[in-house]
């Protein structure tokens, strides 16, 4: 170290400062003390990856040695390669400026999805598939086990009973849903790759000269392509849906034919995050998480009544 320690912007978001050393400067990440290693390993080997494509994005740092993941006294960090610019999220654009940047976040997704074409990270994320198999980490087996679970377990000390009590009385409804989704969906030609898992402005940063880099790979995963398409969508309002998706097929596009699944896919992510969020809650609590599960059950009940190709509200 040659210098002081910072926070990064929005550093309530996450656990990482910047610091200056002898070999300029650079960003200390502290995972989370639940992240598993073999999902920070996935993470690390995407990364790592990218380095070997055009894709701009954050460089991850490795030791003397050559590790990249680095464990203290029961905590694991990692260090990245600082990258001078900001990240646009929250701020006031005129119109003409904003619909030129979710162009361009479009495009920046459209580049990462063809860096991952063919690849097969190492490690294992919660979240997605198993390698080349037809598995997921969590299946439909572990959804309809869950729900079956979760509505009798025994009440927390909830301070938002009323979604709770909804989220129980939809508990049926919700699993024979996702039993009709994940049928129909299984035999759908839909391209399955790695994700980057939370895209958006948020996880670009622009640099001085109007470059743009990508990072925050922690939810990355092997999974449907489309799933990234519909985290944006469902994020932003119908203005920015469009230049979003124009961006993506002008560097890319989707396969022929998988968009018209979007529907189905988005309906069917929404409710598994549901159940995932009701199950979380009832392991660690937060009544934010009860909130957020029936906020994803009314989403995918929206989703059929409203033209999903061009946003979300």
């Amino acid at each position: 170290m040659t210098g002081r320690v910072q926070s990064l912007p929005f550093g309530w978001r996450n656990r990482s400062v910047t610091v200056d050393t002898s070999a300029g400067r650079k960003v200390l990440k502290r995972y989370r003390d639940e992240w598993a290693v073999e999902a920070i390993e996935h993470e690390h080997s995407i990364l790592r990856h990218l380095l070997t494509t055009r894709c701009p994005t954050v460089r991850l740092e490795a030791t003397a040695s050559g590790e990249t993941l680095v464990e203290r006294e029961g905590a694991r960090f990692a260090l990245f390669a600082f990258e001078d610019g900001v990240t646009l999220a929250g701020y006031m654009l005129p119109r003409v400026r904003r619909a030129r940047l979710w162009w361009e976040v479009g495009r920046l997704l459209a580049v990462f999805h063809r860096a991952m074409d063919g690849f097969s990270p190492e490690g294992r994320h919660h979240l997605g598939f198993h390698g080349d198999s037809d598995l997921r980490s969590r299946d439909l087996a572990w959804h309809l086990r869950a729900l079956d679970e979760l509505a009798v377990a025994g009440l927390r000390d909830a301070g938002r009973r009323d979604d709770l009590a909804w989220l129980r009385g939809n508990a049926g409804r919700i699993a024979d849903r996702i039993t009709t989704l994940d049928g129909s969906l299984a035999g759908a030609p839909l391209t399955r790759s790695v994700i980057h898992g939370d895209h958006g402005i948020h996880n670009v940063i622009v640099r001085k000269d109007g470059t743009f880099v990508l990072h925050d790979f922690e939810l990355s995963r092997l999974d449907w392509r489309l799933i990234d398409l519909v985290i944006v969508l469902s994020r932003v309002k119908r203005r920015d849906g469009k230049p979003f998706l124009d961006g993506y097929d002008a560097a890319a596009g989707s396969p022929a034919g998988e968009r018209r699944f979007l529907p189905e896919v988005w309906e069917h992510y929404r409710l598994c995050g549901a159940v995932q969020s009701w199950s979380t809650y009832e392991r660690l609590g937060d009544d934010r998480r009860l909130a957020t599960a029936r906020a994803r059950v009314e989403e995918a009940d929206q989703v059929s009544a409203r033209d999903p190709s061009i946003g979300g509200r």
